[in-house]
């Protein structure tokens, strides 16, 4: 697994999404920013493979991302 400061690669990203295994971690989240046009279609290619409680999980996480505000960090372990 990459380390804070490293850039995920992107299939790392996608096996996170798709597997309820993996604990989503808010560097995910980051790591959706700013695709090129193959990140786009590579994500759009998986998308109906994302079970819809990963997806409320990013969900949340950006809300609370953006009500935070610049500088701060968000911290999240998944549902327990």
């Amino acid at each position: 697994m990459s380390t804070i400061h490293e850039v995920i690669p992107f299939q790392e990203l996608l096996e996170a999404l798709t597997d309820e295994k993996i604990k989503l971690h808010h560097r995910y989240l980051y790591r959706l920013s700013d695709l090129d046009n193959k990140e786009v279609a590579l994500l759009d290619s998986i998308w109906t493979q994302i079970p819809s409680e990963r997806l409320t999980e990013f969900s949340l996480l950006g809300n609370l991302a953006m009500k935070a505000g610049k500088g701060r960090k968000v911290m999240w372990d998944g549902p327990n």
